[in-house]
């Protein structure tokens, strides 16, 4: 096996106090956990935890350390560790917070929790979501460092906003490893079971209600939701539509005329978000023109609904047969 430089992976020097290692070992394992970086790179952060831990084990245990520091890179030949306890797992960071049984209820402070652990992750964010629905985290890990207000997103279709409901969220969950009992420490080694964060992870359903046109950037309250006790703010936003676009409390839509709709006039169905509505084409009505169909757009503040703005849009029949043809032939003839 390879000599590793503890105090190289911790960032410390040999005459570095137990205090400012374990400081130097807080801040790694807050920036490496697993956990906390996407997909493709948990196996690369996996790797780097694993030293990092495997680095304080030694460096914090005064026996251990001796022996590192006078064997050098032979230390591994004398005492070392109980390769048994260099087994860690890469699950879960450690959130502060579990769901509670009972209609609603939310997150609550673990007090089981070990203050070296929650010194390490304090509050996370959330990611998770069904049929459409979900929130994901975008913490910036320096942000963790200090208290704040703790927010995630909801992501709705534009037609779920409009009518209001329900979603059911996946949160994730922690408790105290069963093994360390939430300290992160077996002994005097880090908990092989946790890998020194002290907590188990898990998920739990919440049920999230939101009202009929609730607005793009908007901002639910979830009480209590989060970790130590704190509310969770879900910010809103709303998925982009195949057909509608949204302007304040305005939408937009295509309208594909047929050519002698436009020309002679006509009554055609536009769809809406709440079903279709028959409206009158003029004639003459040329492509580009902007067709107001009242009260069929989206919410406002006030309770009232927008417009829908229906934009014309000449189609042009791709199968035609030789008596059209002609037709639009003595047409064209004419206009000359």
């Amino acid at each position: 096996m390879d000599y590793k430089d503890y105090y190289k992976i911790l960032g410390v020097s040999k005459n570095s106090s137990q205090d400012e290692i374990k400081k130097a070992y807080r801040q790694l394992a807050r920036k490496y956990h697993p956990d906390m970086h996407p997909e493709a790179k948990k196996a690369e952060m996996s790797e780097k935890f694993k030293d990092i831990n495997e680095a304080y084990e030694v460096l914090s245990d005064p026996q251990k350390k001796a022996t590192y520091d006078q064997l050098g890179p032979d230390w591994q030949q004398g005492p070392r560790p109980d390769p048994r306890q260099r087994q860690y797992s890469s699950r879960g960071p450690a959130q502060g917070f579990r769901f509670t049984q009972g209609g609603g209820q939310g997150f609550e402070n673990l007090s089981g929790f070990s203050d070296f652990f929650q010194s390490i992750f304090g509050s996370a964010g959330f990611a998770g979501g069904r049929g459409g629905g979900g929130f994901s985290f975008g913490e910036d890990m320096d942000q963790m460092q200090q208290p704040h207000r703790m927010e995630a997103e909801l992501r709705l279709s534009l037609e779920d906003a409009f009518q209001g409901g329900q979603k059911q969220l996946d949160l994730p969950s922690s408790y105290p490893c069963e093994r360390c009992g939430g300290t992160g420490r077996a002994g005097r080694s880090v908990c092989p079971q946790c890998s020194g964060t002290g907590a188990s992870t898990g998920h739990k359903t919440v049920k999230v209600n939101f009202p009929k046109g609730i607005a793009d950037g908007a901002t639910l309250r979830l009480k209590g939701q989060a970790g130590d006790g704190q509310d969770l703010y879900l910010n809103i936003k709303l998925l982009p539509h195949p057909q509608f676009r949204l302007t304040g409390k305005d939408l937009e839509t295509e309208l594909p005329l047929m050519p002698w709709d436009a020309v002679l006039g006509a009554q055609t169905q536009v769809q809406t978000l709440d079903g279709s509505v028959k409206i009158k084409i003029p004639p003459g009505t040329p492509a580009g023109r902007k067709l107001k169909i009242a009260g069929h757009g989206y919410y406002g503040k006030n309770g009232q609904r927008g417009d829908l703005y229906a934009t014309v849009d000449i189609a042009i029949p791709q199968r035609l047969s030789q008596e059209q043809l002609e037709l639009f032939r003595k047409l064209k003839q004419t206009a000359q």
